[in-house]
């Protein structure tokens, strides 16, 4: 099972050919809703979107940037505690991942709410097709 696409980036400049149509599970990517971060990143670096790491890397850092505010203290066991207790309610940067709008931990650790993700290769460019929620595409 493919989890990141960016080691199809230089396909992605022969548009429709190899990988038109092709789709892809993913745990997180730009879809609805993320139109001006993927605008913002695509300047910044020159790629066409937003890939899975970026967005990934963008997410991770927003949630220990919050965590790191909550506790108050950078002390491990005070970041700790406030991320297991951090809850992140229709925060724009979080609405990036699916499930993001509400945003927090289970007590096992792992993320409450999160979905996976279906992209589809369109004309060159990576378009999410599923959860409907986040589509910024229909299927092709």
């Amino acid at each position: 099972v493919l989890s990141q696409i960016s080691f199809l980036l230089p396909c992605q400049s022969n548009p429709a050919q190899a990988i038109n149509g092709m789709m892809v599970p993913i745990q997180g990517f730009p879809g609805k809703g993320s139109d001006a971060v993927n605008a913002a990143y695509s300047k910044m670096t020159g790629q066409p979107f937003m890939d899975a790491e970026a967005l990934t890397g963008y997410t991770n850092l927003w949630v220990v940037a919050k965590a790191l505010e909550k506790a108050g203290s950078a002390k491990p066991e005070d970041v700790h505690k406030a991320l297991k207790s951090l809850h992140l309610v229709n925060d724009p940067q979080m609405s990036l991942l699916p499930g993001g709008s509400d945003f927090r931990f289970g007590p096992n650790g792992r993320r409450m709410g999160a979905e996976v993700m279906i992209i589809q290769w369109q004309q060159g460019v990576p378009k999410v097709i599923f959860p409907d929620a986040l589509a910024n595409a229909k299927p092709i």
